[in-house]
């Protein structure tokens, strides 16, 4: 098993920091098993104010950085339901400054674990 934190700013609308979570609560069937597919074992999602963390463990093999974690044998149909559901959710994130465009979840490093100390 692995484990990875990362986090991400909402924009600064209270009603758009709703209705994100109110996706979050009522998630598309088809994320969930795309999430489960892609080797996630476990996804939590906090949020304080407008910054969200997320704590996620994974198979051994799963790759944060990899450019596609969908599973080979997902369709088409499950590659485009994966894709408007990530351009929807962009539409009430915003990028953290001074971190690349192309990055909307930043990795945390870890600076203490309770289990190896």
């Amino acid at each position: 098993m692995k484990y990875f934190a990362s986090t991400l700013n909402l924009k600064d609308d209270s009603e758009l920091i709703q209705k994100y979570i109110d996706h979050h609560k009522n998630v598309w069937p088809g994320i969930l098993e795309s999430v489960r597919g892609s080797g996630i074992t476990q996804c939590k999602i906090f949020i304080c104010g407008r910054q969200l963390f997320m704590y996620m463990e994974t198979t051994d093999d799963y790759d944060p950085r990899g450019t596609d974690n969908l599973p080979q044998s997902y369709t088409t149909e499950e590659r485009e339901l994966d894709d408007q559901w990530q351009q929807l959710m962009q539409n009430f994130q915003e990028q953290i400054p001074s971190h690349p465009k192309d990055m909307w979840w930043i990795p945390m490093e870890e600076i203490f674990n309770l289990d190896k100390a």
